[in-house]
């Protein structure tokens, strides 16, 4: 991936507060497959919103993964995971651990 497909990634980011990732993952429809794009692209899977963006949401979420468990969704909670989603995100994470 070239530093300038990087920085424009970063930029994205930095300016709308989350990640292409986690707008597939805000409602419950999952979009698997354009997530699975993304991911084969080069999107982080850790990559966590923003603090403003946070305070939307009661309950803590912050990654994709967070989101893909909050919306029961199994098959994008694997996706992520393959990709090298980190489940270590606190206490409040585990609260709504499901079984793979």
């Amino acid at each position: 991936m070239s530093a300038s497909t990087i920085h424009g990634k970063r930029r994205i980011c930095r300016e709308s507060g989350l990640s292409p990732l986690i707008s597939c993952l805000e409602d419950a429809n999952d979009n698997y497959y354009t997530l699975e794009l993304l991911l084969e692209d080069g999107w982080d899977p850790n990559q966590c919103i923003n603090n403003d963006v946070q305070l939307r949401y009661k309950d803590g979420r912050k990654t994709a993964l967070y989101f893909a468990v909050l919306n029961n969704n199994e098959d994008v909670v694997e996706l992520l995971l393959q990709y090298g989603a980190k489940v270590d995100l606190g206490k409040s994470f585990q609260e709504h651990r499901i079984s793979i």
